[in-house]
Parts: structure tokens; C-alpha cells; sequence
């Protein structure tokens, strides 16, 4: 099968799970701000707000399932400091890390790593 052919195939189909994925990429390389998703779709701040807004998701809503997911991957699959995943993540500092793992979670990060380790070994 030709390499463009399934590289189409794994293509996001929605509006929303192309913005997902930028701001994966965007996390990777620090801060994620929605001027820059928007530039890097040639479009406006506000126009990537509208069409997302007609798939009944926001940024924020969008930016805060990435820092989910790979908030729970972190804690649970590494041994780095809270700290630095928060920073990692784009949280100003631990506690406020820490608010919202809880809030995604119901626990803190610190019991969700041992549970996970215990769940494991």
C-alpha cells in the first residue's frame, strides 16, 4: 500500500481532532496558545474558535483533554518530578497542576502514581 495512501487513512476526520493533534505537537515544544494553532491552520484566532465552536468544542475544552491524557501518561509511565510535568504541561507552577489532575482524576498525582505502580507490580 503507498505510503500517502495510508497516511491519509490515519488522518484526523474532524476539525477538532486536527486541532488536537497541533496541540499535541505545540505542547511538545512548550507553551500552547490558540493564536499560534490558528496561524499554523492559516486562519484567525477567531475563525478557529467558530469552527470549533460548530463541532460543539472550545479550545480550552480541547487543550485541557490533551493535558489529560498526557498529564495521567507522565504520572503514571515516568519517574519525572511533578514539578517538571507540570512545567511540561504549561502550568505556571505544581499546585495548580495538582488542582486539576485531581479534578480529572479524583485523586493527586502522587497517589495516582502509587496506585498505578501498585496496580502494575
Amino acid at each position: 500500500m503507498r505510503d500517502d495512501v495510508r497516511r491519509d487513512r490515519r488522518r484526523p476526520t474532524s476539525f477538532a481532532a486536527i486541532v488536537r493533534e497541533l496541540v499535541r505537537e505545540q505542547m511538545d515544544k512548550g507553551c500552547v496558545r490558540a493564536d499560534a494553532i490558528a496561524q499554523r491552520l492559516d486562519m484567525s484566532r477567531y475563525t478557529l474558535h467558530r469552527r470549533l465552536k460548530r463541532e460543539n468544542q472550545s479550545f480550552a475544552a480541547l487543550l485541557d483533554q490533551v493535558r489529560q491524557q498526557a498529564a495521567q501518561l507522565y504520572v503514571a509511565g515516568t519517574q519525572t518530578p511533578l514539578t517538571d510535568i507540570a512545567l511540561r504541561l504549561g502550568f505556571s507552577e505544581q499546585s495548580a497542576f495538582s488542582r486539576a489532575f485531581r479534578r480529572w482524576t479524583g485523586r493527586s498525582p502522587s497517589q495516582y502514581r502509587l496506585s498505578r505502580r501498585a496496580a502494575s507490580g
